[in-house]
């Protein structure tokens, strides 16, 4: 998946005097494409302003990370036109080969392409393209530059799969894959630099969704087994409820048309009892109790409460007249045929949560079964040789023991998914690779901690891209705690797996399971929404901004003025990624934007969004 920007660089079209048609049309462009994946991330329409475009494309690689961006307009001869300055005012270095190849296929359509000034090049791990303004010129260059633009993508990326394919298909010899895929053994010859573009929390989790949308899987189970699992089609009532006319009451059926007076008691209707019975006449009634059939052609209940006794038989047992004392309106306190529920009628709706209220419908509208999302299997690990599980002896002095995965497994259970222990994995590239296959064996998602930064024993990506061809899409995010989160999908004898591989820091570790793991776990049970829930709160002291989005673990309290209603949230002391303690009292996460030159503290009050953790 290529993650896009489309910029349209126009004074015209940005005070609105005219419509932007070369934007759009690239968009369409880049949707329509069938061999590699374009995603837009971002649309914008400027005006010819030399700093404003200089300071879009910065935000847009420096902060955004997209993978490619194009821009259309201000490339000409005209005294506005200053896209190409600055763009390349931007640049780390120019792509002139890119700017030829569109050159030299324009030129065969019009002499006019002559009198392009496009630049195109690279800023960090973006690669930025100049098109003309015209939707035609924009589009035809574009699809020029589309042949080889997914290429530079996937160099600038280090995705090595894609990479290794097309230098196949060219008969070349030469490499660009990342140091780290070579052999990993020698420390001398590691990176010093992660060859994974570093993205934000919102770019990872839409990649994640967009990977996950193919895995739900539907099936039939009965009502009692799924409770806390989400409809995957309506269900509909196959009965009616009532079935039949019931009473609301205790008391009497009859005729609305009596009025008020004196009547004859002829028999009686039980819930449940035969409804074998002749029609009751003028002046007649049936004693009725709650939940009976109303019958013998009685149209209206009146309450006990609103008779009196006249005539009984000697021993008390039967009640042989009695006086109405209020007269009944038709339909008075009778449930009609369907009323609750008719046949046809939805009980659930798809995508709803199914709790005891939901099974209790269910089974009321005759539903013995209903299609639910299969909720994966996951299977978790640790990794590394200085951890050791907490049913083993003392640990040595340099060996601790482990509470990632306890803590994961309790974590996940908790939310309701069947989850396997694999155990520790040492820091030996067959013992990992060997669990991961036992985990791929068994589950559809593996979660690891550990092994996954920068240092010579951190082999999981090498492992996950050597061992099983896995596609790493993303290895780095701009975040504290867990920077190094690592997402990636492999096929395992034909079933698409997906690996979370956390850091190893404790707090790290579920943070980023939080995150990440969890809204993936819920997308494909069929949880409209990847967090549990997500709220406002207000700080209760001030905090000095890190350069990196911050998740901060909180306590809440109510807010101590009567008028506002948002929670106030306190620190729950050193936010230090090894610090376990720090979550255990915490009940959200809080979210902290990075901290700029402008704006590097939040003060006491300010309002930021918090993730509930408990």
């Amino acid at each position: 998946m290529i993650r896009c920007g489309v910029l349209t660089v126009s004074d015209r079209c940005s005070a609105g005097e005219a419509e932007d048609k070369s934007g759009p049309a690239l968009i369409k462009l880049l949707e329509g494409q069938k061999k590699h994946q374009y995603t837009i991330e971002q649309a914008k329409v400027i005006p010819d302003e030399k700093s404003q475009i200089e300071a879009v494309l910065k935000h847009w690689s420096d902060d955004l990370h997209l993978d490619l961006v194009l821009t259309t307009g201000g490339t000409g001869f005209a005294p506005r036109d200053v896209t190409p300055e600055a763009t390349k005012s931007v640049l780390d270095s120019e792509a002139p080969g890119i700017v030829i190849a569109m050159m030299t296929a324009s030129l065969s359509i019009t002499p006019m392409a002559m009198l392009s000034r496009a630049a195109a090049g690279v800023r960090g791990q973006t690669l930025i393209v100049n098109l003309p303004g015209s939707p035609k010129g924009a589009s035809e260059n574009a699809e020029t530059a589309l042949k080889a633009i997914p290429h530079a993508v996937a160099l600038l990326k280090g995705d090595i799969k894609n990479v290794e394919k097309v230098h196949q298909k060219l008969h070349c010899g030469c490499s660009h894959e990342p140091e780290h895929v070579g052999d990993v053994t020698k420390v001398a010859h590691r990176p010093r630099k992660s060859p994974y573009p570093m993205i934000s929390v919102d770019a990872a989790l839409k990649i994640i969704y967009t990977e996950v949308e193919s895995l739900q899987k539907a099936f039939k189970m009965p009502i009692h087994l799924a409770l806390g699992c989400i409809a995957a089609e309506d269900a509909v009532s196959l009965c009616n409820i009532p079935p039949y006319a019931a009473s609301v009451k205790d008391g009497y059926a009859v005729l609305s048309a009596d009025g008020t007076g004196e009547r004859k008691v002829v028999g009686d209707v039980l819930a449940g009892g035969n409804l074998q019975m002749k029609s009751i006449q003028p002046g007649e009634c049936l004693r009725i109790t709650t939940g009976a059939a109303v019958c013998g052609g009685a149209d209206a209940v009146v309450q006990v409460e609103d008779t009196e006794l006249l005539l009984s038989t000697p021993d008390g047992k039967e009640e042989l007249k009695i006086n109405i004392m209020d007269a009944p309106r038709q339909g008075q306190d009778i449930r009609p045929v369907g009323s609750d529920l008719a046949v046809g009628q939805v009980v659930v709706e798809k995508g709803n949560k199914i709790g005891p209220a939901q099974v209790g419908a269910l089974a009321s509208a005759g539903v013995k079964q209903i299609v639910t999302y299969e909720r994966p299997k996951i299977a978790v690990l640790s990794t590394g040789d200085e951890i050791q599980d907490i049913s083993s002896s003392s640990p040595g002095p340099f060996v601790i023991y482990d509470s990632n995965r306890p803590t994961l497994i309790a974590l996940l259970t908790q939310q309701g998914f069947q989850v396997e222990d694999l155990g520790i994995a040492l820091d030996d590239q067959d013992a990992i690779a060997e669990t991961l296959k036992k985990g791929f064996a068994s589950a559809d998602v593996v979660i690891s901690s550990g092994g996954v930064s920068m240092g010579e024993k951190d082999f999981l990506k090498h492992i996950l891209i050597t061992k099983f061809q896995a596609k790493i899409h993303f290895g780095r995010v701009n975040m504290k705690p867990g920077k190094p989160t690592t997402f990636a999908t492999c096929d395992f004898k034909g079933q698409k797996k997906l690996v979370f591989a956390l850091p190893g820091n404790p707090v790290s570790a579920t943070v980023t399971c939080h995150l990440f793991a969890l809204p993936a776990l819920r997308a494909m049970s069929g949880f409209s929404s990847g967090y549990s829930r997500e709220i406002t709160v207000q700080l209760a002291e001030t905090i000095v901004l890190d350069s990196r989005p911050e998740y901060c673990r909180a306590v809440l309290e109510r807010a101590p003025v009567p008028t506002k209603t948002v929670p106030v949230a306190h620190l729950t002391g050193n936010q230090i990624s090894s610090r376990l303690l720090s979550l255990q009292s915490g009940s959200v996460l809080i979210e902290l934007p990075g901290g700029t030159k402008e704006k590097g503290t939040l003060q006491r009050g300010e309002l930021v969004k918090a993730l509930l953790i408990e």
